[in-house]
């Protein structure tokens, strides 16, 4: 399962926009063979985690990189 979230990690990082769990799956589910199930428990342990945030918008939860790493934040405090 740590194998599947650092594939899901490391594709929301690399495209910097929004997905939901079907997207996700829709997109690696050919090059790495990712079942739905397991993405969308990957996805939300990442959420839980603070690795990616999550937003719900009706029935439907939208999955993204989390824009501020802690490396930006600390040059952020260092240039204050």
């Amino acid at each position: 399962n740590e194998e599947i979230a650092s594939v899901i990690l490391a594709y929301l990082n690399e495209k910097n926009r929004p997905y939901s769990a079907q997207d996700v799956f829709c997109n690696l589910q050919k090059q790495h063979g990712l079942g739905k199930t397991a993405v969308v428990k990957a996805m939300e342990l990442l959420a839980l985690e603070g690795k990616i945030k999550e937003k719900t918008y009706g029935k439907q939860k939208i999955y993204f990189a989390d824009q501020v790493s802690p490396f930006t934040w600390n040059v952020a405090l260092l240039c204050t």
